[in-house]
């Protein structure tokens, strides 16, 4: 035995070197002097074959998993085939069916659709097309009086003018126009040069313009005037518009308004029959000093308008029925 730090010679058994006195522990090891001690062999564990029959055991479930995954895919693939299947099978039957029925069938769908109906028949002709006001404009109107002429503003119906069976036909209601909401909707833009009038009122002297022109220039303090012996009844103004436009309400400043005096002193127009379009409306007014709204029930397309005097208020002095504006505002 020796020592393993300086190689003394030991006897076996020894704990401590003689000569260089270290300690002599653990295995016991014969050396030969000037060599170094060789550990003992550690014995193969089996941690490897562990690793590996668990890598095995892991593959072996997920390729079963898959197994199983595509077994009940198959079987899911063949009941859609079968069901697929028998659908086309019934409508393959469907298909055999008896062929007047098949012709039955083709022309009941016809009829409900409005194909094959006889000429001059129209498919639209029960429906309606309910409509409502646009909310919103600009008002313009002086304030209006909140009594007296509630009681007289009445709704009525067109008296003449085509209106089409697709349609709901138009009504129309009356309302002061400070009450009226204008939002969305522009003042449909007047030609001058188109401005008619059935007569006026000509003053010698005077530079104040009684055509129709006065009653649709923005100007309440000028006005229309007709010129003929009597009341005006079935005396007429009227104007193009510079595009048509789907109108939706007219405004009227109806009489004299370059003061109170003079509005007392001239006819006031009752009754109107309002030409716009296709339509013809008769609208009775109150005799108000107010700004007046007649609110159509669905728009109406136009590119001009004309207004019929059909019945007055008559005036203290003069017998001028008289109109001092109009406006138009659709979009």
């Amino acid at each position: 035995m020796f020592c393993p730090k300086c190689g003394a010679n030991l006897k076996d058994g020894s704990r401590f070197c003689s000569k260089c006195g270290c300690s002599i522990g653990g295995p016991r090891y014969s050396m030969q002097p000037g060599t170094l001690p060789v550990p003992p062999k550690k014995k193969k564990g089996k941690t490897g074959l562990i690793i590996f029959l668990a890598v095995l055991l892991v593959l072996l479930i997920a390729g079963l998993g898959m197994g199983i995954f595509y077994y009940i895919n198959e079987k899911n693939n063949e009941a859609l085939l079968e069901s697929i299947h028998a659908e086309f099978g019934e409508d393959k039957e469907e298909d055999e069916e008896d062929p007047e029925e098949k012709q039955k069938g083709r022309q009941d769908e016809k009829e409900d659709s409005g194909e094959g109906m006889e000429e001059g028949e129209d498919p639209l002709a029960e429906a309606t097309m309910p409509e409502t006001i646009a909310d919103g404009y600009p008002t313009m109107a002086t304030e209006a009086a909140t009594t007296g002429a509630a009681a007289a503003m009445t709704t009525t119906t067109p008296t003449t003018g085509a209106v089409l069976a697709a349609e709901e036909p138009v009504t129309v209601s009356l309302q002061y126009s400070s009450q009226v909401d204008f939002h969305g909707l522009v003042r449909a833009g007047v030609v001058k040069a188109t401005a008619v009038d059935s007569s006026h009122v000509v003053q010698p002297g005077t530079t104040i313009d009684n055509t129709g022109w006065s009653a649709f220039d923005g100007q309440a303090t000028t006005s229309w005037q007709e010129g003929v012996a009597g009341h005006g009844i079935g005396q007429y103004v009227g104007i193009g518009f510079d595009q048509e436009y789907q109108v939706r309400i007219i405004t009227f400043l109806l009489g004299n308004h370059r003061s109170d005096a003079w509005y007392a002193k001239n006819d006031t127009p009752r009754i109107l029959s309002i030409q716009l379009g296709d339509q013809v409306f008769s609208v009775t007014f109150p005799k108000e000093k107010v700004e007046f709204a007649v609110v159509l029930s669905r728009p109406v397309a136009a590119s001009s308008i004309r207004v019929v005097v059909d019945d007055v208020y008559p005036g203290t002095e003069y017998e001028d029925a008289t109109i001092a504006e109009i406006g138009v505002y659709g979009n």
